[in-house]
């Protein structure tokens, strides 16, 4: 068999930009821009808030089914015979819990990193809106500071009580207190502790701190998005003119959504066997030339 010849590349896989300078230094300035730092971090604070609102809706709902679910309760309730079903309530509980704690620790934090970059009168705006907000909810205190105790100490201290009314059977899950109180809260925390009794009992703290901390986040992404809009309209004026190179003109893609909504009706256009329009001109777009 005689030996092939290799057929030769054409090249075209080397095509570059005609514009791959500029718009490689168009891209520099909007990674390092202030406005871009500050934009990154409130979208990286409002997806962790929303995980954290999850688990907390998550972590309610599970113990509402201890509480109330009256099968959950008997396995709850358990101290002879086959433990496996209660076994697996209370890591479920554990898996909650840490979740819950951890989240809304990050929450705080990411609060902190976006607010420390603002003005100071926004931050003082800040503080007395969460204290107003926040700072009457029963637990908040409590709530805040959970983390530390389920990731630094030890395992959530459950404990189980059960009682029986107009036969129906309720429980409550508790944290006891005793077994919190052995860790070093600061004194608010230690106090409200101490006023739930013998245990805390977080089914009735969770759904109240959840819509006062949906109340502050929201706050804090409205105010901190309008003290950032003239950054922001930077780096979207700067994100204008890269499009505009990438397109040749075209568009600077602040109207997406319109070509977005275009396409799908042109789609629609052709499934229904008429012509397509002209994004610029509207006539179809034999039409358009």
């Amino acid at each position: 068999m005689d030996e092939t010849t290799p057929i030769e590349t054409t090249g075209d896989w080397e095509w570059k930009h005609p514009h791959t300078d500029e718009l490689d230094e168009l891209r520099a300035q909007i990674n390092a821009h202030e406005g871009t730092r500050r934009a990154r971090l409130l979208s990286d604070l409002a997806r962790t808030f929303d995980a954290w609102a999850r688990f907390s809706r998550t972590f309610h709902s599970l113990l509402l089914a201890c509480e109330t679910d009256e099968d959950t309760i008997l396995e709850l309730m358990r101290n002879v015979g086959d433990r496996t079903k209660q076994d697996s309530l209370v890591t479920a509980l554990d898996q909650a819990i840490i979740a819950y704690g951890a989240g809304a620790g990050a929450v705080v934090d990411q609060s902190r990193n976006v607010l420390k970059l603002q003005s100071a009168e926004l931050r003082e705006a800040e503080a007395a809106h969460r204290n107003s907000v926040i700072g009457p909810i029963p637990g908040a205190v409590f709530l805040t500071k959970l983390r530390n105790y389920v990731l630094h100490y030890v395992a959530a201290p459950w404990e189980f009580t059960g009682e029986i009314q107009d036969d129906r059977q309720t429980a409550k899950v508790l944290l006891a207190s005793d077994a919190l109180k052995r860790f070093d809260w600061n004194v608010a925390t230690r106090e409200f502790i101490e006023s739930q009794g013998d245990g805390v009992q977080l089914s009735n703290l969770l759904q109240p701190f959840l819509i006062a901390m949906t109340d502050h986040t929201n706050w804090i992404l409205e105010q901190c998005y309008n003290e950032n809009a003239q950054l922001t309209a930077d780096v979207n004026g700067l994100v204008a003119k890269s499009n505009l190179l990438l397109t040749g003109g075209a568009s600077d893609g602040r109207d997406w959504e319109a070509r977005m909504a275009h396409v799908a009706e042109n789609l629609k256009r052709k499934e229904r066997g008429e012509s397509q329009l002209d994004y610029q001109t509207g006539k179809p777009i034999s039409e358009a030339t």
